[in-house]
């Protein structure tokens, strides 16, 4: 019953999000969770004594309240912002931080004033309906927590999670993932035994005693192994982790394992956590789910003699075929480069194409500036005001590919001659909402936004009347502006919004840039292209200077790029020497599976994802997030 008590107050605060009143919702919400536990500290308080140090434990929980009703203050949640990528405006963002508060203070509280081992051996051995009691709230939680029915539909909210069809590999990564985990688990409860042998043994006759019941059958163990698996991690993994981080979150799902007291078995909780949320980063929380199961699943067995040899020997076939994957994908990464290499050899180009790739090779932080902000929500807004340079394909593709990687995407398409809305297979003429809409404050982001074929893609889509808009536009009150205010109503959940911008650098484009943290700048590979880059770098400066100081050259991107033909190798050669640290090591080939794709609305990851254009831009969201990283 307690841990559903927050249902209600996260469903009201998607309910919220977006609304006139969220700012007041935000604060009544956060000060109504936080002023509930520091009433249950205070009749606690007043209570008959019950624990070895009543008072102590009752005056950290009302501690814990009066901490999460700080949160309740914009300027604190404001400074919190500083560390964490959140919202301070947000209603669930908010929430979400003051139980993170409430669930560590109490778990501290728990574990330093009671004596939390010998409390558990005085409850009755876990049934399969208190197990299901236990971890069903994390579970509906998680989907409460990204609006499910709310803000989103099946379909998105499942993206926003993470949870979508892994490919084969991350299933055998999981499994191997599973058996380095259950083997540092047993290395670390030796050491337990070694360091702190009464420690140790407490807490193996608290988890025998807790879980015995359910571990005595195989139904039971499989229930141990799926149930926490499924529901734990669809809330840490799939709806804290891309919010609170990784670290973050491994903390705050070490905390929640009380049982394990203050002991090594519980830092080693936190180790693994800090190995589900690496597997959830890279691949999805399905994978990083199917490990916590395959993990929990080899606890229960407890393996010994034959059957610990057997996995040993598949443990490490495993590990050999997830290492042969990983090396053959970053083979294929590394590719390009050495393509790129090779052929300035050929053109006579050794000397100008090592000296330049230096600073590259040396990946120092000033000469690689993140492509996401450093707070709030990232904006990326491709730009280049020469036509035909592949703005619409690189913004298509480039979200198409973070969004199969797992990181949900808002593609705004601010061209008028809405190439984005109909390359993505969508009718321009009968858009209902548009940006246009968005622009003149006759919607919000939520109400312009539809889901397009990629699963964690959303569209705001484009029309023809978004030419008459910058006419409008020259005579409204901070017109520079209006895009930067609109997507403010942005849903949570999304992690990075796309801009696609038209070919000019009218007041659109301006608004684009006045609301972006970083430009992305497509350059085809000819000699017209390096005196648009002059113009784009000087449009940078004013846009800094007057409108938005911390914009930054995300990178530029050369696209269409023929290894062919000399000129290209020579463009490049000196779009490297003019702009070293700028320049991104991917390239954009010509292919005609790209230039195909549109026509059938859609991007080439979905129309043919093996072929060299769409390997490009997988390898291109890679470089981007490495470059955040």
């Amino acid at each position: 019953m307690f841990l559903t008590a927050p249902l209600p107050a996260v469903i009201a605060a998607n309910a919220s999000v977006g609304k006139a009143w969220a700012h007041h919702a935000t604060g009544i919400l956060a000060g109504l969770m936080a002023g509930g536990v520091f009433l249950v500290g205070v009749f606690y308080l007043t209570a008959p004594a019950t624990a070895p140090n009543p008072q102590a434990f009752d005056f950290a929980v009302m501690a814990t309240g009066v901490v999460a009703a700080a949160l309740a203050s914009k300027p604190v949640r404001e400074r919190v912002a500083r560390l964490i990528p959140v919202d301070p405006d947000n209603p669930v963002h908010s929430l979400a931080l003051v139980l993170a508060v409430i669930v560590v203070g109490t778990s501290a509280a728990s574990l330093a004033f009671t004596n939390v081992l010998a409390s558990d051996q005085q409850l009755p051995p876990l049934a399969l309906g208190d197990l299901v009691a236990q971890e069903l709230p994390f579970l509906l939680i998680g989907l409460a927590g990204v609006g499910i029915w709310v803000r989103r539909d099946l379909r998105a909210s499942a993206a926003r999670l993470g949870i979508v069809v892994p490919a084969w590999w991350h299933i055998v990564l999981a499994l191997a993932a599973a058996g380095a985990f259950y083997a540092f688990g047993l290395a670390s409860h030796s050491l337990s035994q070694v360091i702190t042998p009464g420690l140790a043994d407490q807490v193996d006759k608290s988890s025998e005693h807790l879980f015995g019941g359910l571990g005595g059958s195989l139904g039971g163990i499989i229930a141990l192994a799926l149930i926490p698996g499924i529901c734990e991690d669809v809330l840490f993994r799939g709806a804290l982790q891309p919010r609170f981080g990784l670290v973050l979150t491994a903390f705050l799902f070490a905390a929640i394992h009380t049982e394990y007291a203050f002991s090594i078995d519980a830092l080693s909780i936190f180790v693994i956590a800090l190995g589900l949320g690496a597997i959830r980063k890279y691949t999805n929380t399905t994978t990083s789910s199917a490990c916590h199961v395959a993990y929990n699943l080899l606890v229960g067995l407890n393996l010994a003699g034959l059957a610990l040899n057997i996995g040993i020997g598949v443990e490490l076939v495993l590990a050999v075929i997830v290492g042969l994957v990983i090396w053959s994908m970053r083979r294929r990464s590394a590719e390009a480069m050495a393509e790129t290499e090779r052929r300035a050899l050929e053109f006579g180009q050794r000397r100008t194409l090592r000296s330049s790739m230096a600073p590259d090779i040396v990946s120092t932080p000033q000469l690689l500036p993140k492509i996401l902000g450093p707070s709030g929500l990232p904006v990326l807004a491709v730009v280049n005001q020469k036509g035909g340079v592949g703005k619409t394909t690189t913004a298509i593709n480039l979200g198409a590919a973070l969004a199969e990687l797992g990181h949900p995407v808002l593609l705004v398409d601010l061209d008028p001659q809405a190439n984005s809305t109909s390359g993505l297979g969508f009718d321009p003429t009968r858009a209902r909402m548009t940006v246009y809409h968005l622009l003149t404050g006759e919607c919000t982001v939520e109400q312009a936004a539809v889901p397009t074929g990629v699963p964690g893609l959303q569209l705001i889509p484009s029309q023809i009347d978004l030419a008459g808009a910058e006419i409008e536009l020259a005579t409204m009150s901070e017109r520079e502006t209006r895009l930067r205010k609109a997507l403010t109503t942005t849903p949570e959940g999304v992690e990075l919004v796309i801009i696609d911008c038209p070919p000019s650098l009218g007041l659109l484009t301006l608004n684009a840039l006045t609301a972006a943290t970083r430009m992305l700048i497509p350059t085809q590979c000819e000699f017209f292209a390096l005196e648009g880059l002059r113009h784009l770098f000087y449009t940078h400066q004013l846009v800094r200077s007057n409108l938005n100081p911390d914009l930054e050259i995300g990178g530029i991107l050369m696209t269409q790029f023929d290894a062919r033909t000399t000129l290209a190798w020579d463009v490049l050669a000196e779009v490297r020497r003019s702009h070293p640290a700028e320049l991104l090591k991917t390239l954009i080939p010509r292919n005609v599976r790209i230039s195909e794709a549109p026509s059938h609305g859609k991007s080439v990851i979905e129309y043919d994802p093996t072929c060299r254009g769409a390997v490009a831009y997988r390898e291109l969201a890679q470089e981007l997030m490495a470059r955040s990283a």
